[in-house]
């Protein structure tokens, strides 16, 4: 009986000994996670979450900071003493993150510096995570609305990549409704006519580009015979014998007129001569030279 206890108590002993050291071990490990400052931040999203799920990752820039720690709708949270037609229902997505990473610094300062939000896939496996990000994007997209006191700080969401794909072809699917199909199709049909008959013309008074290719053949054609002709050779040269000629009589003419200009020049200079004498002497014309001078004689005092 002695010798059943002794075993019963080394069995405690081995017990209690174990759960000592999966606690010494919990506490090792575990220390550094229970002794972490954390802080959470949410942002909103009205697009389809499928696929994150609580315990998500949460990136910057690619680098993991954080987890997603709980999703839920603002319904809920929020707007519960709201009707249920004036509810928002955004997506609210809160993320736990250490304070220690930069993310947690000042988020209105980051957001002020375009700091967003998003819902990206992992991949093929359809798994989706957070992603933040300073985005060139920010300023293209409004900021979602609200009128509650967050509990946590928000950071604006951008539209998810697979948002954006479908509402690229929702724009595309609404404006082929607005299309009329039945007028473009008229106008495809009136654009083929006015096309065919500029190619081959009406028969009446638009002749085609096939004819008037025709026509600068043909044109073509005679202009090689024209070339060809040896007459034309003769005419080109007779045409350079009598500009050499013409050219030679210009010059001669051109010589004659500077002598004839010369002469006529010294003639001028010649009567204006003749126009100063007879305004200094008028009598020249008519007794030729002038008289000689009367010198009176002089006459001496008594």
């Amino acid at each position: 009986m002695k010798k059943q206890n002794d075993n019963y108590f080394r069995l405690g002993l081995f017990v209690l000994a174990g759960i000592g050291i999966l606690i010494a071990l919990t506490l090792v490990f575990g220390a550094g996670k229970f002794n972490k400052k954390t802080a959470i931040i949410e942002t909103y999203v009205t697009g389809s979450v499928t696929g994150l799920e609580v315990g998500a990752p949460a990136r910057y820039r690619g680098v993991k900071i954080g987890s997603v720690i709980e999703i839920d709708l603002s319904g809920n949270l929020y707007e519960y003493k709201k009707p249920i037609a004036e509810r928002k229902q955004y997506v609210v997505i809160r993320i736990e993150v250490p304070l220690s990473k930069d993310l947690t610094g000042d988020i209105d300062e980051m957001v002020q510096k375009n700091l967003r939000a998003r819902v990206k896939s992992a991949g093929i496996t359809g798994v989706n995570y957070i992603d933040f990000d300073s985005s060139s994007e920010a300023n293209n997209y409004t900021e979602l609305s609200y009128d509650w006191e967050p509990k946590y700080p928000v950071v604006p969401s951008l539209p998810s990549q697979v948002d954006i794909v479908f509402a690229g072809i929702n724009k595309a699917l609404s404006a082929t409704e607005d299309l009329d199909i039945a007028k473009v199709q008229e106008n495809i049909n009136i654009l083929l006519t006015n096309l065919n008959t500029v190619v081959v013309g009406n028969g009446k008074d638009v002749r085609g580009i096939n004819q008037s290719i025709r026509d600068l053949d043909q044109l073509i054609v005679q202009l090689n015979k024209v070339a060809s002709n040896k007459d034309i050779d003769i005419i080109t040269q007779q045409a350079s014998s009598s500009a050499v000629a013409l050219r030679q009589k210009l010059n001669s003419i051109e010589g004659d007129t500077q002598l004839s200009i010369e002469q006529i020049k010294q003639t001028s200079e010649q009567m204006n001569d003749l126009s100063r004498s007879l305004s200094r002497n008028p009598s020249a014309i008519v007794l030729g030279s002038p008289p000689a001078k009367i010198q009176l004689p002089e006459v001496t005092a008594p």
